[in-house]
């Protein structure tokens, strides 16, 4: 049952990046940085890549994490 929730919420979220512009108010609020934090969980989580190997051919770029 978690899992199909799961699922549902990140169905929410396009997939890639995206750089849109922010109100002052959404700053103020934060609620720009839990948008972002949900879009990495789409593209790192949501592809289930973190945790597994992954094949030389289906890398497309590494990016430092700054771990």
């Amino acid at each position: 049952m978690r899992a199909a929730v799961y699922e549902e919420e990140m169905s929410h979220f396009k997939k890639g990046s995206t750089q849109l512009p922010t109100t002052k108010e959404e700053i103020d609020s934060g609620s720009h940085k839990l948008a972002a934090l949900k879009e990495w969980l789409v593209n790192i989580v949501g592809n289930r890549t973190l945790g597994r190997r992954v094949k030389r051919n289906e890398v497309r770029v590494v990016v430092g994490m700054g771990w």
